[in-house]
């Protein structure tokens, strides 16, 4: 068998580190491509979104933040307004609403609320501005109004006597 030239030899190991060397480096590029795919998969392509809750879904003055209630005085929250009926001749300069929100925060006339302890004045309409994490706002017109005498005095007898009184 005859010996193989220098040269020839030369060019068999060239050859041998060149194939060598790609197919390590589809094996390297492969090994890549797939840690990459899995890393990219996790993330989720980016930061998740923010929430865009912003509703107040329970509206009351509770007599133990009202002390000059006899009751707690329930609201109605119906879309985009809360309407509530205070005893015939209750003040509405200063209650206290305690409330339900979903939302990051909560303000009355463009001042930050906290539901139980911020005192606001009912004697108009009163706009209420629930602001969501995603900058979004949602508004809603609260109006307190008063009952009539003769609600009141019905109002009065179920706060003492139960619904039979």
């Amino acid at each position: 068998m005859p010996m193989p030239t220098p040269s020839a030899a030369l060019h068999f190991r060239q050859t041998l580190f060149r194939v060598g060397w790609q197919r390590a480096g589809a094996w390297w590029g492969g090994v890549f491509g797939v840690l990459f795919s899995l890393l990219a998969g996790c993330g989720g392509g980016g930061p998740a979104p923010l929430s865009s809750a912003k509703d107040i879904t329970a509206f009351a003055f509770v007599n133990s933040a009202n002390p000059t209630l006899a009751t707690d005085v329930v609201g109605v929250v119906a879309g985009d307004s809360i309407t509530l009926t205070l005893p015939f001749g209750q003040s509405r300069s200063a209650l206290v609403a305690s409330y339900t929100a979903l939302g990051v925060s909560v303000s009355a006339g463009g001042v930050a609320q906290a539901s139980g302890t911020s005192v606001v004045n009912y004697s108009s309409p009163v706009l209420y501005s629930v602001s969501a994490a995603d900058g979004s706002v949602k508004n809603y017109t609260v109006t307190v109004r008063n009952a009539l005498a003769a609600q009141s005095l019905r109002q009065d007898a179920r706060a003492c006597n139960g619904p039979w009184g």
